[in-house]
């Protein structure tokens, strides 16, 4: 029997030496001057060498991550729901679709104006709806997405990043169908928040993390098979909902990257205040 590799203490040794037989090679234990020592037949060294090799960088990087401190969340939120709300009592203020409405005709998606240069309904646009049922799938989706988002990132930050997301892939939209396009409702920026989600599960898992592993991804893959199931029904705007979920997941990843834990609560608040400043701004232009 050859020695393998000396160990620091018996504990270790014994380890390596369940690796080696777990791997088929016969191993065992000799004492040595100045500590203990896994041996091996003469053909096995090379190869137990390798397999303990293996085994110790996965220990390492097991080691890495479990020393990473966790990402703080925000906490428990109602913001998603009180957002749901706020749609609601917004539709029954301007009533189902109708585009001699002064709301609709000044606040919809409508692409060649968008191109023309009336920005503002890149966000106006967000807070329309067709008609009841479009409204009550929007907020029962907001109750529940945005909630999550906000739980993660705070209610202003969540809010801010909706608000950013839905108004640029509106544009995109805008951009790529060109004109003779029109579009409403809230489910872009809903869309965003799935995406942001996804973002900011795939940074938890990577941060600090060496090897890549696919699994991490599978979060964008539930939120692309989530846009399958529920964004492109035939009276959805298919593409909308695709930008939404793609400026979502980069705001997202840049959220993951450069933060560690949400903003305080005064951020907060100016994050909010940013999100509704914006909102106000844009209707108030809208209607001017």
């Amino acid at each position: 029997m050859e020695i393998v590799r000396l160990a620091p203490d018996r504990r270790t040794a014994e380890e390596w030496v369940l690796v080696l037989v777990a791997e088929g090679i016969e191993a065992g234990l000799t004492a040595v001057d100045g500590g203990i020592a896994v041996t091996a037949g003469a053909a096995d060294v090379a190869n137990g060498r390798r397999l303990l090799d293996a085994w110790e960088r996965e220990n390492r990087l097991a080691r890495a991550e479990a020393e990473i401190p966790p990402t703080q969340e925000w906490g428990p939120t109602s913001f998603g729901v009180i957002l749901a709300g706020a749609l609601v009592l917004f539709f029954l203020y301007t009533g189902a679709h109708d585009p001699d409405l002064v709301w609709f005709a000044r606040g919809s998606a409508r692409s060649a104006s968008i191109l023309r240069g009336e920005y503002w309904r890149t966000i106006t646009a967000l807070t329309l709806h067709a008609d009841l049922l479009h409204v009550a799938a929007n907020a029962a989706a907001c109750a529940l997405f945005v909630t999550a988002l906000a739980r993660a990132l705070g209610p202003g930050l969540a809010s801010a990043l909706l608000v950013g997301a839905g108004a640029c892939a509106n544009a995109l939209t805008a951009l790529v169908r060109g004109p003779g396009h029109d579009s409403l409702g809230a489910s872009t920026a809903v869309f965003a928040a799935v995406g942001a989600l996804a973002s900011l599960s795939v940074g938890r898992r990577r941060r600090g993390r060496r090897n890549r592993r696919w699994q991490d991804f599978a979060p964008f893959a539930a939120g692309l098979g989530l846009l399958a199931m529920l964004g492109t029904a035939p009276e959805a705007d298919y593409l909308a909902h695709l930008f939404g979920l793609g400026c979502g997941a980069l705001l997202g990843g840049g959220v993951a990257w450069f933060l560690r834990q949400p903003p305080r609560p005064l951020a907060q608040a100016a994050w909010a205040a940013g999100a509704a400043a914006a909102v106000a701004a844009a209707w108030l232009r809208a209607l001017d």
